[in-house]
């Protein structure tokens, strides 16, 4: 997509796989796209997200990029609102929207999942969430195993771009392995992705169990 002589718009989540396909890239100067990022960049303390791929994926395009600096996770959905009004932040939600695809990483919700160790949620928020019947998270928006967006909770703050299910432009998950099974299946189900970009034993183990 990006070796495309024709200008795109390119939208990504965050992840320990998407960041090492970037990491894997080789440089490219493609000034004619635009990389807009789904997810917020700052952690609760204000620290920046470790595996937020679009400074990285800048660097080696030399595109046009735009981060989403908010928090992943707001302290309360009036401040989330706040947040989301300003008006660098709501163009860049806009431009989001309109993509012409989009890469996303799938988070699990075991007992040690990416929103609680890159320090998003505390343990309580994790457990309430597990309560609640949470199964998996793409850039934050958590859900149950059939897919279905968990009402209230954590969700009303994720400052994250809002997802359509079915997606309006392609959405490729990208994931692996067996802790992420249930949450893959889960965002499968659920009409979160077009596409999937996995390893052949998570696909395997897919097919058999649906």
């Amino acid at each position: 997509h990006l070796a495309s002589e024709k200008p795109l718009i390119m939208a990504l989540g965050t992840g320990r796989e998407v960041r090492g396909a970037v990491e894997q890239m080789s440089s490219l100067i493609c000034p004619q796209h635009k990389i807009v990022s789904l997810v917020g960049n700052l952690a609760p303390d204000g620290s920046a997200s470790f595996n937020d791929v679009i400074m990285r994926i800048a660097d080696k395009t030399h595109a046009p990029h735009y981060p989403l600096a908010v928090p992943v996770v707001a302290t309360s959905e009036s401040e989330k609102n706040i947040l989301c009004a300003q008006k660098p932040i709501k163009s860049n939600i806009e431009l989001a929207q309109s993509a012409d695809i989009a890469f996303v990483g799938i988070g699990e919700l075991n007992e040690h999942p990416p929103l609680l160790s890159d320090g998003f949620i505390t343990e309580e928020q994790l457990k309430e969430l597990q309560q609640a019947g949470g199964a998996g998270e793409v850039v934050g928006w958590v859900f149950d195993q059939d897919g279905q967006l968990l009402k209230g909770g954590i969700n009303a703050q994720v400052a994250s771009v809002p997802m359509l299910q079915p997606p309006a432009f392609p959405v490729i998950g990208v994931a692996r392995g067996e802790a992420k099974l249930e949450a893959i299946r889960a965002a499968l189900r659920g009409r979160w992705l077009t596409g999937l970009i996995t390893d052949e034993w998570t696909a395997q183990a897919l097919l058999l169990k649906r």
